[in-house]
């Protein structure tokens, strides 16, 4: 599953989808008519909460070409598209194979 945001609101979004996964969203945590919604891994539903820095990417473009898109994932923050060269392996993963990203 892949969200996209603008920048800078990337927490707001985990912290708003993990409690919905979590049936703690006052939209859909069973009260007040609202249905129950669970994807936390209880009762043997799979788990799809953001829980690790991993699972957060950073996309660039270094051309029009797909072939040319590449996907920084764990902590890095973005910068201009030279910056991928000093990018620290064990902080991050870039990966280059459009089969892996897309």
């Amino acid at each position: 599953m892949t969200f996209r945001t603008f920048g800078s609101d990337h927490a707001n979004f985990v912290y708003e989808f993990n409690k919905f996964c979590s049936g703690d969203h006052p939209a859909y945590n069973g009260r007040n008519g609202a249905p129950l919604c669970k994807w936390d891994g209880s009762e043997g539903c799979k788990d799809l909460r953001v829980l690790d820095s991993h699972q957060h990417g950073v996309m660039y473009r270094t051309s029009p070409a797909l072939t040319d898109a590449v996907l920084v994932t764990g902590h890095h923050v973005r910068g201009p598209v030279s910056d991928l060269a000093a990018v620290d392996a064990t902080e991050a993963k870039v990966i280059t194979d459009p089969l892996e990203i897309f």
